[in-house]
This record gives structure tokens, sequence and C-alpha cells, in this order.
């Protein structure tokens, strides 16, 4: 039986400017709701004696120009993400994490110049190929 698991915030701004309830929504959509998820499978997957955890993190976990609680929510989930996969792989069940990195979206366009341009010079590569997205 295969489980996906895939919640996606947008729209989020810097960090300076939300207001508290969207850094909830994003801690709650981006941490909290693959936590809670988590621990509701593992006790099946321990019982069928296998399973896979993939989550679906970003770019945004690993570098300084998304300081916003998306940011901080995704590094928190690469973080519990290796954290599983220490406890885990005892019980034969990997936990594993895909980061992707920038999305030529609307998003990414509607971004200040300069916010872009510092996102845009921290990605090892970038593309604007729709295939390689």
């Amino acid at each position: 039986m295969s489980k996906v698991q895939v919640a996606i915030i947008t729209g989020a701004s810097r960090g300076e400017y939300q207001r508290r309830t969207s850094r909830e929504r994003a801690i709650d959509i981006n941490l909290m709701a693959p936590y809670l998820f988590i621990n509701e499978i593992v006790p099946i997957m321990k019982q069928q004696k296998t399973g896979y955890i993939i989550n679906i993190a970003s770019i945004a976990g690993f570098t300084t120009g998304f300081g916003n609680a998306y940011a901080v929510a995704k590094a928190g989930l690469i973080r519990m993400t290796r954290i599983y996969a220490f406890f885990l792989g005892e019980h034969n069940i990997r936990v594993n994490c895909i980061a992707p990195g920038l999305v030529d979206t609307e998003i990414l366009l509607n971004m200040p110049v300069e916010q872009r341009q510092e996102l845009l010079g921290q990605v090892p590569e970038w593309s604007q190929d729709p295939d390689r997205a």
C-alpha cells in the first residue's frame, strides 16, 4: 500500500511582514502536518515490518534568502526527517526528504527583483526548462 502526503503553502512573504496567523499556518502545514502524519502511520509500518516515508521539503530549508516561517518549517522538516530515519531504520522503515529548488512560477516572478536575484544566486543550477522542474 502506498501513501502520498503533499501539502503546499504559497504566497508567503518575508518573515518580518507575515501576520501571526500566516506564520502559524505555514508551520502547521509544512512541519506539524508531516509530524502528526508520521506519528499516526509509524505504528502501522512497524506492524508491517516495513515502510517508506518521503517528505517534501524545499531549498528554502537550506538557504538564508527565505527569511520566513515557510523556510523555518522546511528546515525543521529536513531535520525531523533525519531524526526519524535514524530511529526508524532498525524497523526497516526508510525516511527520506526531497528538497526541490526554485521553480519558474508566478510566485518567483512576483518577488521583488533584489530578493529574486538573491535567491537565484544561492541555487547551484537554475533552469527555466519545465521538463526539469
